[in-house]
């Protein structure tokens, strides 16, 4: 007797039996809907524009990396469940480290629900080295390291929740406004040479410092205009010249 694979996706009324098959078979434009939680054996590379609905299920990837999102690729990650369920994204277990994140952006990401959770310790839970795009929006990244490491992206923090045990942005060109919290055991950034970051909303704590800056970078700086600071004894006041 052959035991049929069980479902794990569909699009539309169309299942599939892996992850992998889905994203092969959509088009541009489709959402993936996940059916049950799902365990990955190796990342996952994303070359179009796709919506990924968590729909409240778990995707455990037994690597560091759970999503390759290419130059021409375009990822929504989504949580449509029922209140009080989270479905999540994450890499807890996985033993091999590669330096490129729970998801590496080559093209655009955008975070509207669901959780990150990166567990390797000396990873970022989303980590970009190209000019790519990622926005969140709502959802949380939860990393025991690093939330965000991308220094020539442009990041966009509008909502959701941004938690680190190291700091929460090493950014360039990140932009954080409206009612993004973010939380982080050391700093909240970490800056890289000639950053340029701003800040024009959003709570903000950190048990450390407001910002670490790495070697010559005299000329980066994070620009503040609103945003409510309780980090490490520093006080509102003291935001804008400590960031300067």
């Amino acid at each position: 007797m052959i035991r049929k694979s069980e479902p794990v996706a569909k699009i539309g009324e169309i299942t599939y039996t892996s992850l992998a098959k889905a994203v092969e078979a959509a088009e541009s434009g489709d959402t993936i809907l996940l059916l049950i939680d799902v365990k990955l054996l190796e990342a996952v590379s994303v070359a179009k524009d796709l919506t990924l609905d968590l729909a409240g299920h778990k995707l455990i990837s037994q690597t560091e990396k759970a999503f390759t999102v290419e130059e021409e690729g375009k990822l929504t990650i989504a949580d449509t469940s029922e209140e009080g369920m989270k479905g999540s994204i994450t890499n807890e277990g996985a033993a091999d480290r590669d330096d490129s994140g729970l998801i590496e952006v080559k093209g655009e990401l955008v975070l509207t629900g669901g959780v990150l959770n990166n567990a390797v310790k000396g990873s970022s839970a989303v980590f970009s080295d190209t000019e790519s795009s990622i926005t969140v929006s709502g959802g949380t990244i939860d990393s025991v390291s690093a939330g965000i490491t991308a220094e020539n992206a442009a990041v966009s923090v509008t909502g959701g929740i941004v938690q680190a045990g190291d700091y929460a942005f090493a950014t360039g060109r990140a932009e954080i406004s409206g009612q993004a919290d973010v939380k982080s055991g050391n700093a909240v950034f970490r800056m890289p040479k000639d950053a340029a970051n701003k800040i024009t909303g959003g709570t903000f704590r950190a048990a450390e410092t407001f910002l670490h800056k790495e070697g010559d970078t005299a000329a980066s700086a994070v620009t503040i205009s609103g945003g409510t600071f309780a980090v490490g004894g520093i006080t509102a006041e003291q935001i804008d010249k400590h960031a300067a």
